[in-house]
């Protein structure tokens, strides 16, 4: 099982350079294309541990030619006229023959081998396998990791069905609803959580907020996230799993951001908004939150530098994205064998071709 994983993370591990590097040479800037590379990276990642099986590519390998296989072939069925004889060695000396007793044990099965004790310096402690400790530290971490995932996830589930639903007309047609437990708005599955203070908000805030989040909703991040910190759970060992997960929540947000500033139309504002919801409390455990810590910076640096929002990017793009990866995803996942070719004029009397 180690093996797999290990051998499935360092597959992954290329992919994911390969991919970041042609987007620094392409210079993709286009944040809805990096997010659907990174999907694709992602998908290719958990499905790595089938797709080494799978994805194999046999080259033919000429076989050698007929005359040399008989030539061969005679010669080693051949009788031997005259018997081997073995050159003298000195009876002592670093050289030296064994003793006719350890001959006689060497010939003779029954007898029991007993090591020589000078070659057990580099065994080290005797019964004791190393594979079994990295196995149960795998285990211990990945438990861990993935308890801790499935602790949050039934902690937010619990904490949005507890919150009360808006049935107002600004939010007609999405599950928006308000909760004590949060101070910034979070989406979880389809889920617009807003805090208890909404009711204050001006206008332009709410509608910004509510485009943000409906963003989130229409693209599917919160089970995109969601499949990459189970990632990070299963392959705790890459360092690709980590980083990844950070990158695809900083796109996500920024793909929202984008959608908000084309309903506000007035970046300075919406910028302002941002800033209001970062002194808020913690985030729920498992959620996608409208103004995260590690990314806020970033995002409000990049809305005040007044960058255009990019054009929209259809399934049908997102597609091509996909199907231009596939190649790369292949590459890094296949394997290459090989395959012997019939030999010209065959053993069972082929008739030989030219």
């Amino acid at each position: 099982m180690l093996d797999l994983l290990l051998e499935s993370a360092l597959r992954s591990l290329a992919l994911g350079v390969v991919v970041w590097l042609g987007l620094a040479l392409l210079r993709v800037r286009n944040p809805r294309t990096q997010m659907t590379a990174w999907t694709v990276v992602l998908v290719a990642s958990l499905a790595m541990p089938a797709l080494m099986h799978r994805l194999t590519v046999t080259i033919p390998a000429a076989a050698p030619p007929l005359r040399v296989v008989e030539s061969l072939s005679s010669r080693l069925a051949a009788p031997r006229s005259e018997p081997l004889e073995m050159p003298a060695v000195p009876a002592a000396g670093p050289l030296a023959l064994p003793s006719a007793t350890q001959r006689s044990a060497m010939l003779d099965p029954s007898q029991p081998m007993v090591p020589d004790p000078a070659d057990r310096r580099g065994l080290g402690w005797p019964g004791f396998d190393w594979r079994v400790l990295l196995a149960a530290v795998y285990l211990v971490v990945a438990t861990f990791m993935l308890l801790r995932l499935l602790t949050g996830l039934l902690l937010s589930a619990r904490m949005a069905r507890a919150a009360r639903p808006i049935h107002e007309g600004w939010a007609a047609g999405v599950d928006v609803r308000a909760s004590d437990d949060v101070a910034m708005p979070v989406t979880f599955g389809s889920t617009i959580l807003l805090p208890a203070e909404y009711a204050d908000w001006s206008e332009a805030k709410r509608l910004a907020v509510l485009s943000h989040e409906r963003a989130h909703v229409a693209h599917g991040d919160f089970y995109v996230l969601l499949l990459a910190a189970f990632n990070r759970a299963v392959f705790w060992f890459n360092p690709l799993a980590w980083w990844q997960l950070v990158r695809m929540a900083e796109l996500a947000e920024i793909i929202s951001d984008d959608a908000a500033l084309e309903m506000l139309n007035d970046p300075p504002a919406y910028a302002g908004i941002l800033l209001d919801f970062a002194g808020g409390f913690e985030q729920p455990p498992v959620a996608t939150a409208m103004a995260r810590a590690a990314t806020l910076r970033k995002r409000v640096e990049r809305i005040l530098s007044g960058t255009a929002v990019p054009a929209r990017m259809g399934w049908r793009k997102r597609a091509l994205v996909a199907i231009a990866l596939a190649p790369v995803v292949m590459f890094c996942a296949g394997a290459v064998s090989g395959r012997d070719l019939p030999s010209r004029g065959g053993p069972r009397g082929c008739p030989e071709i030219g």
